[in-house]
């Protein structure tokens, strides 16, 4: 079923967007691959430890999520960010998740064993996503006879 709009739609004017700042380049950049992983990572954790005990599956399906968006939407040079701070994201949202959303406290003990118990539930997804998004990053962006430059 096909919808026919009119060609000439008489919608209201915004003033005002003219002077935002223009988008420069496409894609999202080192930045925003971190915070899109951090966002992702946190919302999708938090619904998994309101409904069941600890982030599982959903999570680990995350982490292949967010290399393929990287992958897609980040500008040339961000794939080795993205790679680099997956696993470091995971830790530290799943730290302050466990710590707040998933009733841990700060108590060291409980801390520790609920993150170590979370990371190993975690652990085959992130070694496969790691280790495909190493080997991407070295057949896409790193050419043939050259050092990569990892500064």
């Amino acid at each position: 079923m096909k919808i026919n709009l009119p060609k000439n739609l008489n919608l209201p004017k915004v003033s005002g967007l003219e002077n935002l700042p223009k988008v420069q380049g496409r894609g999202l950049t080192s930045p925003g691959i971190i915070a899109m992983q951090i966002l992702f990572i946190f919302f999708v954790s938090t619904i998994e430890i309101f409904f069941g005990d600890e982030p599982a599956i959903f999570t680990g399906l995350t982490l292949w999520f967010l290399l393929y968006a990287a992958i897609n939407i980040g500008r040339k040079g961000t794939l080795f960010t993205a790679v680099v701070w997956l696993p470091i994201t995971l830790t530290s949202t799943l730290l302050f998740t466990l710590a707040t959303v998933g009733g841990k406290g700060v108590a060291p003990t409980k801390l520790g064993i609920a993150l170590l118990t979370s990371l190993a539930r975690l652990a085959p997804y992130l070694l496969l996503v790691t280790i495909i998004g190493w080997a991407i990053y070295y057949f896409k962006e790193v050419k043939p006879g050259q050092r990569a430059d990892l500064s």
